[in-house]
């Protein structure tokens, strides 16, 4: 960019340098125009003179032009203007010129130098001239303004500035661009590479953006853009199905979903999205199939428990059921169903309650009527209950014994009443007393008997006193009063002394009061007994005492009372007991299946109920103890789980085992411990898997190693370090390369000594190999000597007997080979291919048949193709020949246009055939009628306007050609085809405009159905603020009413979420207070268990003030039972003490009432009845009082008897008001109780019998509706049952109609409406997914005909995924499987053709390019079997034609070996005279002039070198640090290489030439080096195709000998193979010739254009060195560009490649070849070293060819390595054997040669002794003189070669050394290496 400063500076030293000497009148600018300092040709110059435009012109090539001038003018020259560039102006005045000063032309040179134009600059200054150019009297000549020059100058060097800093800004966003459109074309190339077009595209499209003019990436997406299409359809395909994937997900068809995302993943296996969704949406069946299992079960566990009528049951599965399945209204209805019948129930039960209870209470107090009334009223309400019906049965019983009891007590009353009118008073009274034992409140019967007793002491005053007397002692008798009885006795004697009654009384009584003595002692032991036992609580003891007691006295009330109150203590006790037990059972229960908290609380309630039980306090702590073990395990528990999964992640499986194991010891239940044992027992058996293939790893290569088979040994440690990192392995390999590093170079000395070994062996020098071989045994003990020492002992016996096999076999398999082949020519191809196949038998390793079989079975294959080709063509042939049968009689019956519609038919059949062609013109022609053919025409166009109206194009299209085939010159047809495509075209466009449009409008709905159905699931995840996100994105999309609803509906989930977080805040306080209440309940319990009973109270009390709970109220009143148990002891005792004071009492008071002490007796009596309630006292005192009250009642029976009649008559009018109210129960009670009060009374006798009948018939009439209620009710019970639901409404309704007031009917019809409700419901649920599966068939039915119809088509992968969306629809159907098992085996074998078609094309190419390869050379039998191989893949002409030729060639290369053979036996001619010698002074010279120049070249370039080195150094650094940054790295570095090149520029001309050279020598050493290398290659391979030859020449000459010496014999031969020698041998040396030749024409045409550009570079070096730099840093960006992409990659590869096929050489033990590659190898490697590292790449690819040419000349031994190929392993001795045949050979073509060696000898001009070596017999020898003769060669590649041959009688050596200009020296003899040593002494 400096030049811009020196050309505008240079424009005024130029004008100063050439001021122009008067000489005529015309100026001439010579006018160099350049562009930012290279010359610009065809740069526009405009002149102008004075104002006035006179020409234009453009400069030449190299940037000139010459501007004419005539004097006397101002002339304006604008430089520039033209594409692009700025424009410059120069004034020229050729005024005011004397004429004597200016005569003839006149010369003035001026530069100037333009730029492209830059925006943002200001160009101003350049509309003024850059420069004034005028007459300078003072030099008498022209020159520049110099005021002028300087007043502009400042302002250019300011423009100039502002340009160098804008396009400085421009490169660096080039270069910013250009590094965007690299990265970009990287990632492009390998989105390509890796084909994923898309991503391809993509960046292509970026690069092309940032870089237009480059044509990479738009030719990138041209051929991207067919790889889209199926991709594009595909998107679609897949969009689509997303779309409706998304669809179905948001609307919960969760089948169609799976099944379409299926589908999507088929058309993109790679995308995530589908996959995830599968997963997801399966997830949700999996959830969705749990919750409906659970739902299901619930909802059958509802029912059941419903059926069962166990509503708590289904209460709870219903509850279940809703809080799984929310939406569904059947759980619901079913509860709303339960909690309204338990309502029924509940208020029924209590219904019932009431009635019992008012049913008890009149039993209780003996109104039957109601208590049966309510008794009734209860069974109605629950008719299976057993109590009311009981309880109406006793009732009736009662009932009964009531009727009975009121008959019994009327005729009792009668009897007494018929005995007191009789005056039989005895059995009045007697009658009366039976009444009042009937019913003993009745006062009739009393005042009866007292009227009886009136009349009996009236009547009997006397007698009645006796007999009361009688009756009194009696009495007392009776009652145990003896001697109140004895007495009262003795005063009835007293009245009646006769009477020995009383006498006999007082006698009895007398007895009865000794014995009464003894039993009184004995009653009042028991019953003292009694009371003590009773104290001490032993039941059974008191029991036992008051039976006895009872025994004694069986009337005392006393020993009954006790019996009675020790029963109930007992019962109490049992209940407790059995309280306790229950208690006990469940504690041990809960205890069993370790329910320690409910074990807990059960044990209390026991100890509650006995507080002294020791069992129940032992099994608390029992409990308390397990709970702490619990407790501790649990810890233990968690502990191990945590330190097993804490090893277990960090892959510690031994530990983790263990721990597991510790945790499943604590608990062995559970279930995580198991399945991570099992996962580590996994995981363990796959370390040990791995363990042990690492262990078997090592012990092979330990093995192996200890067998020394290193290589084996390493690959095995190898292995083993890749199945686990470890130090030992790693050691083993490290030691294995060492020990293969002293073995390669022990080897290589065995090798040397083998190969000493060989060649002496090979000359037959028997001893001197021996030895040899001998000598390698010392260095390795190999069996390879050992057996060949062996062999050389044997050598004769042993190829005896190998000659005689290898001969059989070889004839056997040469006749199964003749046989194949005449099979072959005879056609015979299925007795050819057992002929070939018995040969592979024989020869398993040759190729020949093998490919013959190929070949076969191919052309046979070929043959049924061709055959049914024909037979196709045949039948169009004929089809095509019957047209044209029909055609032609129709012609020939003149019918015109059937005949032209027969030939265009048979025309389209076979459109090649001109006969139907000409035929039709014929006709065309031949139809003269213009009128007919007018008419055909206006017909076809009538039709066709017809069918165009219609807008029918397609038809009207094909009638137009019709028209026009008639009238081919007409216009109208065409144009009117011309418009139907022109609409078709239009119709199409519209199409596509549609189809976008909806694919616009379905992207759209995609996205809004997209964002519902995100929402949805936001929402059903009650992520309630993102949902109303997505909802009011989707209405921005699309306003829809849904979006709007769910945003409305949002507010519910809100609200209910900030109820459930109070409610959950209640949980929480109500946790608290449980957590309370279950302390005090502890507390309380354990005061309980101390029998603390009030501090225990207290805490219950304050449990039960924070939580009202049952189980603190069952304790309070627990506690109580234990206080009255207390109280009802200390009651005991007082009563004991009582009942002591009692009997005290008691005898005190009879005594007084033995004394007639009635006032006494009645106080003391009172008085022991103070003491305690007992019927005797009361008794006595009511005794007493009668007899007090005697007289008293008896003045007050008369007002009674008034009062009597009063209240009978009271109880008629009661009863007949009731009767008339229809209140029977009431109306009997009055009537009862009027015969009460009167029994003689028939009245309420007969209303009473009258309200029986009616009551008897009111509840026949109640039976009766009783019994159809209830047939009512069953019946519709049983239709609910059955499903009936408005049966059973109807049976419901007929009930209710019975009993209206009955509520369970009507409670019964909601029940069966709601039954209805659910039933419709179900139903619906039912219709729903009917349809649902409807839509699941008819969308699988869609995509099985989708997918059958894309079948047929063959479009195999759309309807794979159709298949799979059919699939995903219906998993059980085995279609749509089938069909993709198909398309997967079509696939399948489609890839293996196309695979197979394939390598075919593949290998036909290789054995083609390997034909012609081996044609080139000449190497004819090698072509002749790739071309016979590549005929086997396919039947193509240019093998057949090259296989003619091939013939021709190798017919005249037999002619020519035959002429060969005739003059090998002539004598070499060998030069005589005197021996040739060299002075060595050439190479003197020679090695002279490359040290100077090698010194020189050094000395100038070492500072370059050394800079760019180092510059490349850290490009490699860098490089290795961060790969992304080498390109930038690289351009920098070369923009300050070309940088440091242009200041170059600025130095003397002298200084730029010496730069020149050096680049110019750089180049050239370079250009040599590739050159060498490429010639070393060539020599190389050369020498190595001419060594095969040899090989394959004599192979194939013994097995063309072993043939035909079973005919002729061996000596014809041996003279062949030897002739082959011969030509191969001068094959080889006219290609070294060639190459010499070659060689020496390009030094010339090299030295000839060094000549030229010497000549030239004076003229034009300003130019070309500029050229020449630019050139440099191009190729240079290109070589950094190419070195920084491939990096050492490609070295390494390379390299990897090389030291192969060195190994490959080695084993088939071509040593020489191996020598040449190796020489070869070094001579690159040397070059690497010499070579400057940014220059590597050069060498790398030479590196590359090198190695495709060795492959190649691998390939030449294709023959020889079928062998190795097929068994690598036995390689090896495969090769020995080959070795071993060729000696044999070798031997064989000796012994068989003879007497042509003799002939050789004879011509020979020396004899040799035996045990010499015979000399070589070089056809050189007569080419050269005997001695040295030398030659100077300077090769293309600007090195120089002395080539010295050697001539020594016939043998012929020639020598080499070649010095190269980068310092490398190199020697060899007949092309192998040697060393400088032996040029000195074997080349003099």
């Amino acid at each position: 960019m400096r030049q811009f400063i020196k050309i505008s500076i240079l424009f005024s030293l130029l004008l100063l340098g050439y001021s122009a000497k008067a000489q005529n009148w015309s100026l001439i600018m010579e006018m160099v125009v350049t562009e930012d300092g290279k010359k610009r040709a065809g740069a526009e110059i405009n002149v102008y003179r004075d104002g006035k435009f006179v020409e234009k012109v453009l400069t030449d090539g190299k940037g000139m032009a010459d501007i004419p001038m005539k004097p006397g003018g101002v002339y304006t020259v604008e430089i520039g203007g033209n594409d692009g560039l700025i424009k410059k102006k120069l004034e020229i005045n050729t005024n005011g010129v004397p004429p004597e000063d200016i005569q003839g032309e006149t010369y003035f040179p001026a530069e100037v130098d333009v730029f492209k134009k830059i925006d943002g600059l200001d160009y101003n200054i350049l509309n003024k001239p850059i420069g004034k150019i005028q007459y300078d009297p003072s030099i008498a000549g022209f020159d520049a303004d110099r005021g002028y020059t300087k007043e502009m100058k400042s302002k250019l060097e300011q423009l100039e500035e502002d340009y160098l800093e804008k396009k400085e800004q421009e490169a660096q966003n080039e270069a910013q661009k250009q590094k965007q459109y690299d990265e970009a074309i990287k990632v492009a190339d390998k989105a390509f590479k890796e084909e994923k077009w898309e991503d391809a595209e993509t960046y292509y499209k970026k690069a092309a953006e940032l870089m237009p003019i480059e044509t990479y990436p738009t030719f990138q997406l041209a051929e991207l853009e067919t790889k889209l299409i199926k991709i594009r359809e595909t998107n679609k395909k897949y969009d689509d199905a997303i779309g409706k994937a998304d669809a179905a997900l948001a609307s919960k068809n969760y089948e169609t979903a799976i099944a379409e995302f299926k589908r999507a993943s088929g058309y993109k296996p790679d995308e995530e999205y589908p996959q995830t969704k599968i997963k997801e949406v399966q997830t949700l069946l999996a959830k969705q199939a749990k919750v409906e299992q659970d739902y299901l079960t619930a909802i059958e566990r509802g029912d059941n428990a419903l059926k069962a009528s166990d509503l708590n049951t289904a209460k709870t599965s219903f509850e279940e059921a809703a809080s799984l399945k929310p939406e569904e209204s059947y759980p619901k209805n079913k509860l709303a169903e339960i909690n309204a019948e338990l309502e029924k129930r509940n208020a029924k039960e209590q219904e019932y309650q009431d009635a019992i209870k008012s049913a008890d209470e009149a039993l209780a107090a003996k109104d039957y009527e109601l208590a049966k009334s309510s008794y009734q009223k209860a069974l109605g309400l629950k008719p299976a209950e057993k109590y009311p019906a009981d309880q109406i049965a006793k009732v009736d019983e009662l009932l009964a014994a009531e009727v009975k009891k009121q008959q019994d007590y009327l005729a009792a009353i009668q009897k007494g009443d018929d005995a007191l009118t009789a005056n039989d008073f005895a059995t009045a009274k007697a009658a009366f007393q039976e009444a009042i034992k009937i019913k003993s409140d009745e006062e009739y019967p009393k005042n009866k008997i007292k009227e009886i007793d009136e009349l009996l002491a009236k009547q009997e005053a006397k007698e009645q006193e006796y007999q009361n007397k009688i009756k009194e002692a009696d009495q007392a008798l009776a009652s145990q009063s003896y001697e109140n009885a004895k007495t009262l006795f003795q005063e009835a004697s007293s009245l009646k002394p006769t009477e020995t009654y009383p006498l006999d009384k007082i006698k009895e009584i007398d007895t009865l009061l000794a014995e009464q003595a003894k039993k009184d002692e004995n009653y009042n032991a028991a019953i003292q007994k009694g009371d003590q036992a009773l104290a001490a609580e032993d039941f059974e003891a008191a029991k036992t005492a008051f039976n006895e007691a009872i025994a004694i006295k069986p009337d005392e009330q006393y020993p009954k009372d006790k019996l009675s109150e020790i029963e109930g203590i007992v019962v109490k006790m049992q209940e407790s007991e059995a309280a306790y037990q229950k208690a006990i059972q469940n504690g041990d229960d809960a205890l069993t299946n370790e329910d320690f908290e409910n074990a807990k609380k059960f044990y209390q309630e026991a100890l509650s109920l006995k507080a002294e039980e020791q069992y129940p306090k032992d099994k608390l702590q029992e409990i308390d103890a397990k709970q702490k073990a619990l407790a501790e395990a649990d810890a233990k528990y968690k502990a191990a789980i945590e330190a097993a999964d804490a090893a277990f992640s960090s892959k510690d499986y031994e530990t983790a085992k263990k721990e597991y194991e510790t945790a499943l010891s604590i608990k062995g239940e559970e279930k995580y411990p198991q399945d991570k044992l099992g996962e580590i027992s996994k995981l363990m058996a796959e370390v040990a898997e791995q363990n042990a293939a690492y262990d078997a790893a090592i012990q092979k290569g330990d093995e192996l190693l200890a067998n020394t088979d290193l290589e084996g040994a390493k690959s095995d440690y190898e292995e083993a370090l890749k199945i686990k990192e470890e130090q030992y392995p790693k050691d083993k390999i490290a030691d294995i390369e060492k020990q293969i590093a002293e073995q390669a170079e022990k080897e290589a000395s065995y090798t040397a000594a083998i190969e000493k070994a060989d060649a002496l062996f090979d000359k037959e020098s028997w001893a001197e190999a021996q030895t040899a071989y001998e000598e390698a045994l010392a260095i390795k003990e190999d069996s390879y000597p050992q057996g060949r020492i062996d062999e050389i002992k044997t050598k004769l016996e042993q190829l005896a007997a190998e000659e005689e096999a290898a001969a059989k076999l070889e004839a056997d398999y040469q006749a199964a080979i003749a046989e194949g082949d005449q099979f072959t020519n005879d056609k015979k191809y299925a007795e050819a291919i057992v002929a070939f196949q018995k040969a592979v038998e024989l020869k398993a390793d040759e190729a020949y048949p093998k490919d013959k079989i190929k070949e076969l079975e191919t052309l046979q294959k070929q043959l049924a193709e061709e055959a049914e080709e024909k037979a196709k063509q045949e039948r169009l042939q004929a089809q095509y020949d019957s047209l044209i049968n029909i055609a032609d009689g129709q012609l020939a019956a003149n019918e015109l246009e059937n005949a032209r519609k027969s030939y265009q038919e048979a025309l389209s059949l076979k459109s090649e055939e001109s006969y139907p062609k000409e035929k039709i013109e014929e006709i065309n022609s031949t139809l003269a009628d213009a009128e007919e053919q007018e008419k055909a025409y206006a017909e076809a166009i009538k039709e066709a306007d017809k069918l165009f109206d219609k807008e029918e194009l397609e038809a009207a299209k094909a009638k137009y050609v019709e028209a026009s085939s008639i009238k081919s010159e007409e216009q109208y047809p065409k144009d009117k085809i011309a418009e139907i495509d022109a609409k078709l075209e239009a119709l199409a466009a519209e199409q596509e405009e549609i189809r976008l449009k909806e694919e616009a409008q379905a992207e759209k709905d995609a996205q809004y159905q997209a964002l519902i159905a995100e929402a949805d699931q936001l929402l059903g995840e009650s992520k309630l603020d993102e949902a109303q996100a997505k909802y009011e994105e989707a209405l921005t999309v699309k306003d829809e009413q849904y979006p709007k609803d769910q945003l409305a509906a949002i507010e519910t989930p809100r609200q209910e979420l900030a109820a459930a977080a109070q409610e959950e805040a209640a949980a929480e306080e109500q946790a608290k207070l449980d957590a309370q209440y279950q302390a005090l309940i502890a507390e309380a319990d354990q005061l309980l268990g101390e029998s603390k009973l009030d501090e225990a109270q207290a805490k219950y009390e304050e449990a039960l003030t924070v939580k009202d709970e049952q189980y603190p109220k069952d304790q309070l009143a627990a506690i109580e039972e234990q206080r009255a148990s207390i109280a009802l002891k200390t009651a005991e005792k007082e009563k004991a003490q009582k009942e002591a004071k009692y009997q005290a009492l008691i005898a005190e008071g009879d005594a007084l009432l033995a004394d007639n002490d009635l006032e006494g007796a009645k106080d003391k009596y009172e008085e022991a009845l103070g003491v305690l309630e007992n019927p005797y006292p009361a008794q006595q005192i009511a005794e007493i009082e009668k007899r007090l009250q005697a007289l008293a009642e008896k003045q007050a029976l008369e007002a009674k008897a008034a009062q009597k009649e009063a209240n009978y008559q009271n109880a008629i009018a009661e009863g007949d008001q009731a009767l008339a109210n229809k209140n029977y129960d009431v109306a009997i009670a009055a009537y009862q109780k009027a015969l009460g009060i009167k029994a003689e009374e028939e009245y309420p006798t007969t209303k009473i019998q009258e309200i029986e009948q009616l009551k008897l018939a009111q509840a026949e009439q109640n039976e009766f509706l009783q019994r159809k209620y209830e047939a009512a009710m069953t019946e519709g019970q049983t239709l609910f049952s059955e499903g009936d639901y408005k049966g059973a409404i109807r049976a419901y309704e007929r009930a209710k109609t019975l009993k209206p007031n009955e509520t369970l009917p009507q409670d019964k019809i909601k029940e069966a409406e709601l039954a209805i409700a659910n039933a419709k419901a179900k139903e619906e649920e039912i219709k729903l997914q009917q349809q649902r599966e409807a839509e699941n068939e008819m969308a699988y039915q869609t995509a099985i005909a989708n997918a059958d119809k894309l079948y047929q088509e063959k479009n195999y992968n759309d309807a794979e995924n159709e298949y799979r969306l059919a699939l995903s629809l219906k998993p059980s159907k085995t279609y749509p499987q089938e069909q993709m098992d198909k398309i997967t085996a079509y696939f399948k074998a489609k890839a293996e053709a196309q695979s197979k078609a394939k390598q075919d094309a593949i290998q036909y190419e290789q054995f083609i390019n390997e034909g012609d390869d081996a044609f080139k050379k000449e190497n004819y039998l090698k072509a002749k079997s790739k071309y016979q191989a590549a005929l086997g893949i396919k039947k193509e002409s240019y093998p057949k034609e090259q296989l003619v030729i091939i013939e021709q060639n190798l017919e005249e290369q037999r002619k020519r070996k035959a002429e060969a053979l005739k003059k090998m036996d002539e004598p070499i001619q060998i030069q005589t005279g005197p021996k040739a010698t060299i002075d060595g002074d050439a190479e003197a010279r020679i090695d002279a002039l490359y040290k100077e120049m090698w010194s020189k070249k050094n000395s100038n370039k070492n500072k370059t070198l050394t800079e760019k080195q180092k510059v490349l150094e850290e490009l490699k650094n860098k490089e290795r640090e961060e790969e992304e940054k080498r390109r930038l790295e690289a351009q920098s570095k070369i923009e300050e290489i070309s940088v440091s090149l242009k200041k170059q520029t600025e130095e003397v001309d002298e200084l730029n030439l010496k730069n020149y050279e050096t680049v110019k020598v750089k180049e050239k050493a370079i250009s040599e080096e590739e050159k060498e290398n490429r010639n070393e290659a060539k020599r190389d391979r050369e020498d190595v195709m001419a060594e095969k030859e040899d090989f394959l020449a004599n192979q194939e000459k013994n097995n063309q000998e072993r043939n035909l010496q079973l005919v002729d014999g061996k000596k014809e031969l041996v003279e062949n193979e030897n002739e082959e020698i011969k030509i191969s041998r001068e094959y080889r040396y006219s290609k070294q010739d060639e190459r010499i030749g070659e060689e020496q024409n390009k030094v010339v045409e090299i030295d000839k254009d060094i000549r030229t550009f010497n000549q030239e570079k004076a003229e034009n070096r300003g130019e070309q060195h500029t050229k020449m730099l630019n050139e440099k840093s191009e190729r240079y960006v290109e070589t950094q560009k190419e070195y920084v992409e491939g990096g050492n990659e490609r070295t390494e590869e390379e390299n990897e490649n090389i030291e192969e096929f060195r190994e490959e050489l080695i084993e088939e033990q071509q040593q020489k070849q191996a020598n040449s590659f190796k020489h070869g190898q070094e001579v690159v490697d040397e070059q690497k070293q010499a070579v400057p590292e940014y220059e590597k790449e050069l060498v790398n690819d030479a590196d590359r060819r090198i190695g495709e040419q060795q492959e190649n000349i691998n390939d030449q031994a294709q023959l020889d390595q079928q062998m190795k190929n097929e068994r690598k392993d036995n390689y090896s001795e495969n090769q020995e054997k080959i070795e071993k045949i060729q000696v044999d050979l070798k031997e064989e073509t000796e012994s068989l040669n003879a007497e042509s060696e003799k002939r050789r000898q004879e011509n020979s001009e020396k004899e040799y002794y035996s045990g010499e070596d015979k000399p070589r017999q070089d056809p050189e020898s007569a080419e050269y003189p005997q001695g040295v003769t030398e030659k100077i060669i300077e090769n293309s590649n600007g090195s120089t070669t002395i080539r010295r041959i050697v001539v020594e009688g016939t043998q012929t050596d020639i020598y080499e050394k070649t010095l190269y200009s980068w310092g490398g020296i190199f020697y060899t003899k007949n092309g192998a290496n040697i060393t400088k040593e032996i040029w000195d002494e074997e080349s003099r």
